[in-house]
């Protein structure tokens, strides 16, 4: 097993990921104060290579992010949009979500 495959199989990781997973196929929205743990959640979806996730952090274009949205809002085949609070800019309506994760970076003390 790589460092990475069991970076993600980890402690709290594994069950966040299990967590998250079981929703499916739900539409979920996850928050993350850092951009880093969402860079880990989407590793974990990349390394599942299942499921269709969005992400919309402050290197997003203004001009791209309510299109973003719009994509969520109207693709139920969409399963996860990672989002970081930091971003900024206005508020975006986000109607096509029926569950939603906050994801305090605490729990990971090194990131």
């Amino acid at each position: 097993m790589s460092g990475e495959q069991q970076f993600l199989t980890a402690g709290p990781r594994l069950s966040f990921s299990r967590t998250v997973t079981s929703w499916v196929p739900a539409q979920v929205l996850l928050f993350s104060h850092s951009t880093r743990m969402l860079d880990l959640v989407q590793s974990m979806l990349l390394a599942a290579g299942r499921y269709n996730y969005l992400r919309l952090d402050g290197s997003t274009r203004q001009d791209q992010r309510q299109l973003l949205a719009d994509e969520f809002n109207n693709s139920p085949s969409i399963f996860l949009f990672l989002l970081s609070t930091t971003a900024g800019g206005l508020g975006l309506n986000l109607t096509g979500a029926n569950k939603y994760a906050l994801r305090r970076t605490s729990c990971l003390s090194a990131y």
